[in-house]
């Protein structure tokens, strides 16, 4: 697991650039635009922004706790799609590079048994600080490439 921990985390690094980049391409009409049947890409680039502060949210509760219940986090509940749009991107970035500065700081200097402490999820089992900073790597890319759909598709 060491391995792929220093594989995530560098993955981890370069996700605030690759978003940003990302999004200086596609204009502020093109970024409202909704795809019947789809977030636009507003919602999507928001929503990665604002999951930080749950991913480290998470983190805390595992160096706190024993054993802790992490709650399920569904954006369609917990972030209203109106939120989403109203986000102004260039403070998000902002927002987004602070908080993965923090998150690659924490995990700096996390010993095995910190990376193996189980938690209770949910919604999934097992569940993990590994699993958690590697669904985090997943997220990211999973929403730059929902983002990069939808900038390159017609209308």
């Amino acid at each position: 697991m060491r391995r792929s921990l220093h594989t995530i985390l560098n993955t981890l690094e370069d996700g605030p650039e690759l978003l940003a980049d990302l999004l200086s391409n596609i204009s502020d009409q093109r970024r409202t635009h909704r795809f019947e049947g789809s977030w636009t890409i507003q919602e999507w680039a928001s929503h990665l922004i604002v999951a930080q502060d749950v991913i480290k949210e998470r983190f805390e509760l595992f160096r706190d706790e024993d054993n802790p219940m992490i709650s399920a986090y569904d954006p369609k509940v917990n972030q209203p799609n109106d939120d989403l749009m109203k986000l102004d991107l260039e403070q998000g970035l902002n927002h987004f590079s602070r908080k993965r500065e923090w998150l690659l700081r924490f995990c700096s200097d996390k010993k095995s048994a910190f990376w193996n402490k189980e938690g209770q999820h949910e919604d999934y089992s097992p569940y993990n600080p590994h699993i958690l900073l590697r669904h985090a790597m997943l997220a990211d890319h999973y929403h730059m490439f929902q983002i990069e759909q939808l900038w390159l598709k017609k209308i």
